[in-house]
């Protein structure tokens, strides 16, 4: 009996040991579960954000704005000039389906175009980190989702690019001889193929 009793009181130590050895390799051990870090989503001037529809858009942007409609998409411009960094721009929000999707700034600064395209560079990249160089056809793209006659890709040069924590393009450029814009673009237009399928039956 005690020779029985002596060899389960081994097999249970062998069981605990082993169990331990394992725990140490981590193979019975429970993963804890890591919280989930929390993307900001981008926020333009005035608190506006994407996915808001004209009205939203209206009621935090003061500056008095024009409004054009063609299909699904909606343009709102400013009336006049607005402050942006050191210099004024004309303000375009651009809506799908009354959902904000696409901002720009253009400017129009003929005497002093280089100095103040630089300066934009500097400006960008204290904000958004170190640009990247693009196409301009991917501009272009973007653009021609709602008026594909306003930029010509022979006229546009020196893309920079920047995508923030949220998936949001950033992109300045020059569209004209002493031209250049300014171009956000929600994280459904800046996804490679656009973001934005047609799932009619899928």
């Amino acid at each position: 009996m005690r020779r029985l009793l002596a060899v389960l009181l081994a097999l249970v130590m062998a069981a605990g040991a082993g169990s331990a050895s394992a725990a140490g390799f981590g193979l019975l051990s429970t993963p804890v579960p890591q919280p989930t870090e929390q993307v900001p989503a981008f926020t333009f001037r005035n608190g506006i954000g994407w996915n808001m529809n004209t009205e939203q858009v209206r009621s935090l942007e003061v500056t008095p704005m024009n409004e054009r409609t063609s299909g699904e998409w909606s343009v709102m411009m400013t009336a006049e000039k607005v402050a942006v960094s050191r210099f004024t721009a004309d303000l375009v929000f651009i809506f799908r389906q009354n959902q904000l999707r696409m901002i720009t700034y253009e400017f129009n600064n003929s005497s002093d175009s280089v100095i103040s395209f630089y300066y934009l560079i500097g400006a960008l990249e204290s904000k958004y980190g170190k640009s990247q160089d693009a196409e301009p056809q991917t501009v272009k793209n973007l653009m021609d989702r709602i008026d594909p006659n306003h930029y010509r890709t022979d006229r546009m040069r020196q893309v920079h690019a920047w995508k923030d924590k949220d998936g949001t393009g950033i992109y300045l450029y020059y569209f004209d001889t002493d031209r250049f814009a300014i171009l956000y673009a929600s994280p459904e237009l800046s996804a490679p193929g656009g973001g934005e399928y047609d799932v009619n039956g899928l």
